[in-house]
């Protein structure tokens, strides 16, 4: 079930990659996934996407010393099922029922805008359930095997939860302190996926802020020892063209870059990519820094403020 999902989710991105800025091919969608009511709260929605053993449940607890914010820790990817459900859903509804077999096969008993806010009611029910006015979640699925085919939609997905959405891309510096993280260590399979995880992140941030007409720094894509053929599936698959494309179709038209990338060591350094996080998110810098204890290739132990 989920092969034949993502092989549709292949396809429409496909599509919108021919499209550039044009018109959505794909029927009006019941997007973006908020009231006008909630969007004259002027509330803001973080999403952490991460890749493991990256210290994402700090950057969590950082958000959450505002007061304001209340990030959620991971989902099991639920979400990406939510845009695959979304995404069945519109192509249901917009099946043709202009002749007496069609309108008995596609018969609805459903009003759509019931449907439309049972939606928006599902997210803020999970996520939001005290009207925060700064909330969302972190998650280390996205963008990783089996997940990456369908990432340029689920960001877009993400982009349309509320009026100021924010996406951002986090893993550590480099890859071996992640394989040495309890998370990772002794799972042969991780290096590659975590490799990818990362060009995507990569990928995809350097196209998002091209895409809104700004830079941000100099995003280097850290293969991590890909091969040319797996840097190549990466590259096409994680293009953030296609997302931008996306969140337009998703009412979403906005030019403002779709994701931020941080590392941990943003953060441990206080770099001024850390300071820019806080100025993409649209919050202060918290004044109170959790502590941490981060594991080094050398196996030992660092504690910092």
């Amino acid at each position: 079930m989920r092969t034949r999902k993502a092989a549709s989710t292949c396809a429409l991105v496909a599509a919108l990659a021919t499209l550039g800025g044009a018109a959505s091919p794909w029927p009006a969608k019941p997007w973006p996934l908020y009231s006008a009511a909630d969007a004259a709260r002027n509330e803001t929605c973080v999403f952490i996407l991460s890749t493991p053993g990256s210290g994402s449940s700090t950057m969590v607890e950082l958000f959450n010393q505002h007061t304001s914010c209340e990030i959620s820790g991971e989902n099991a990817g639920e979400f990406m099922d939510l845009a695959r459900f979304v995404e069945d859903f519109e192509r249901a509804d917009s099946m043709y029922r202009g002749d007496v077999h069609a309108e008995r096969a596609w018969h609805k008993v459903y009003d759509r805008a019931a449907v439309t806010r049972a939606q928006d009611g599902l997210v803020r029910a999970l996520l939001n359930p005290r009207n925060a006015t700064c909330w969302g979640f972190k998650e280390i699925r996205y963008g990783r095997e089996p997940h990456l085919d369908t990432f340029v939609h689920d960001v877009a997905f993400l982009s349309a939860m509320c009026a100021n959405a924010k996406v951002v891309l986090h893993s550590r510096a480099a890859l071996e302190p992640e394989l040495e993280s309890s998370v990772l260590r002794g799972r042969a399979e991780a290096r590659k996926k975590s490799a990818m995880q990362r060009a995507c992140f990569d990928v995809f941030a350097r196209g998002a802020w091209a895409a809104a007409g700004g830079r941000m720094g100099e995003i280097v894509v850290n293969a991590s020892g890909l091969s040319e053929r797996d840097l190549a599936y990466v590259r096409a698959k994680c293009d953030a063209a296609t997302a931008v494309a996306e969140a337009r179709a998703f009412r979403h038209a906005e030019r403002r870059p779709l994701a931020f990338r941080h590392t941990l060591e943003d953060y441990l350094e206080r770099t001024p990519q850390y300071d820019a996080l806080w100025d993409y998110v649209g919050l202060p810098s918290p004044s109170d820094h959790p502590s941490i204890s981060i594991r080094t290739p050398d196996r030992s132990s660092k504690t910092h403020d």
